[in-house]
């Protein structure tokens, strides 16, 4: 069910339905363009319309995407970078992840609210300094239902959300009011997990929340409220945290490297976000049984914690060591594909603390492993050397195969000869075995692993531009009559 508006014209904004029917119409994306009995578009089609557009990877056609991490404030940290959809002015989101298989639809009416102050700015509505308006914590903790169950880690973040909130407060700004009230709704969502989990960690945290908002507040009724509800609260008991999934090892130097991340917490946007989640959160490529990171406690950080895909690791080294790089071992808990780090609850909370925890990322590496630890076959591929060998057997000259699966070389083989065949086309059988270091020919291959990779790097370093026409670095060369594309 859908309902125009504007006469059916509907192109651009103006469409009314409801999330369930939008969220379906969504999944026609994810079914190749069909749903039940129904195609409405091909495969192709959609590849083409989402797949990015420009230079930035964060757009479609007529789609947003996620592309490097581009839209974390609207799709959330673990979107992939396939991820697409759309935000709309009055508070509306469209999820659509092809490697979650995952579609969210968020519909809010958020600026139908007063305005805040018409003199200031006629469209900051009371409505927007909400974090379910902001609209990229909804499907962030979608993601975390997905990806893990560790409460703890939530528990963490939401106690933070709180500090990240109220560091956009100013009672002299105009806005002051509306952020106060949106603080107090994460406060509140502080104390309902307390009483939902009832572990004395969750308890204190909104203990802790409720001081932090009672220093900016001079009414005390709504905060006297709060604190008679943890009051209340009958603590059971809780599991002690098993911190030894994580290790970590401090180093005398940091690696000179590239990194694939170089971030800092809190706020590793560089800013106060108010989707207030992806402050604390950052999500990268890895492959399960490796990965390491590196963090580093600058002065002044007394304690963090930090989750690494929701297992928690053991801080107490890293802070009481400021200053210093501690290399993080977390190949035990490491995903293939996405994963994410969480840095909450740096103490001191206060706004002094810019850049408290350090982390840099390399990017994954790759490591020899067997077939069955990435869930392979080995007796099928124990077939394609039977095969290879046979060819060999009957006349073929030689091969190499190399295999790589989420990061593990599972596969590394030479078959034959160097040189099977005499000039005058005759056996030759006195030539060395093929090895794994014997060099190839590569052929027109050389086109990916040379001219493009070589073009990749000069587009990637901004040297050239991948829209420069030939003649930029060849002035001579001249356009035939009758060539399609003019350079």
């Amino acid at each position: 069910k859908a309902f125009y508006s504007m006469d059916g014209v509907s192109g651009h904004a103006g469409l009314f339905a409801n999330a369930s029917d939008l969220a379906k119409l969504a999944q026609v994306m994810l079914n190749d363009g069909g749903y039940g009995n129904n195609k409405f578009f091909n495969k192709n089609t959609i590849e083409e319309f989402t797949k990015r557009k420009s230079s930035s990877p964060t757009w479609g056609l007529g789609w947003w995407r996620q592309g490097d991490n581009g839209r974390v404030w609207y799709f959330g940290t673990q979107a992939s970078s396939n991820t697409y959809g759309h935000q709309g002015w009055t508070g509306t989101l469209t999820v659509i992840d092809p490697e979650s298989n995952l579609v969210v639809v968020l519909l809010t009416n958020k600026i139908n609210s007063p305005v805040i102050d018409n003199t200031k700015n006629a469209n900051t509505f009371f409505g927007n300094k909400f974090t379910t308006a902001t609209l990229g914590t909804i499907p962030t903790l979608v993601y975390e239902s997905i990806e893990h169950g560790n409460k703890e880690a939530i528990d963490a973040n939401l106690k933070t959300m709180v500090t990240e909130k109220l560091k956009l407060y100013n009672p002299s700004n105009y806005q002051g009011e509306a952020v106060l009230k949106a603080a107090y709704s994460v406060v509140d969502t502080m104390v309902t997990r307390a009483e939902e989990r009832k572990v004395k960690s969750t308890i204190d945290y909104a203990y802790e929340a409720i001081e932090e908002i009672s220093k900016v507040d001079t009414d005390k009724t709504i905060i006297n409220e709060l604190k008679a509800r943890v009051d209340s609260i009958k603590a059971i008991d809780e599991a002690e945290r098993d911190l030894s999934n994580i290790s970590t090892e401090k180093l005398s130097e940091v690696p000179d490297a590239d990194w694939q991340a170089d971030i800092s917490f809190p706020d590793c946007l560089n800013r106060v976000d108010d989707t207030l989640i992806v402050n604390n959160m950052y999500t990268f490529n890895g492959y399960e049984n490796q990965g390491k990171l590196y963090i580093k406690a600058e002065p002044g950080v007394t304690s963090a914690r930090i989750f690494i895909n929701g297992f928690e690791m053991d801080t107490s080294e890293i802070c009481n060591n400021s200053g210093s790089t501690f290399v993080v071992d977390y190949s035990k808990v490491a995903n293939n594909g996405r994963n994410t780090i969480q840095v909450t609850n740096i103490e001191p909370n206060n706004t002094a603390i810019k850049g408290g925890i350090s982390v840099k990322i390399p990017y994954p590496e790759v490591i020899e492993g067997s077939a069955d630890s990435v869930g392979m076959n080995q007796n099928t591929l124990d077939l394609i050397d039977t095969l290879i060998n046979n060819d060999v057997k009957y006349g073929f000259t030689s091969a190499q195969l190399a295999v790589i699966k989420d990061g593990v070389m599972v596969k590394n083989s030479a078959y034959g000869k160097t040189n099977s065949y005499n000039q005058d086309g005759t056996p030759k059988t006195d030539s060395s075995d093929v090895t794994t270091e014997t060099l190839y020919d590569i052929a027109s291959n050389t086109k990916m692993y040379s001219t493009n990779y070589a073009i990749q790097k000069l587009v990637s370093d901004g040297t050239i531009s991948i829209s420069d026409k030939i003649t930029k670095f060849f002035p001579e060369f001249v356009d035939g009559e009758n060539d399609p594309i003019k350079g």
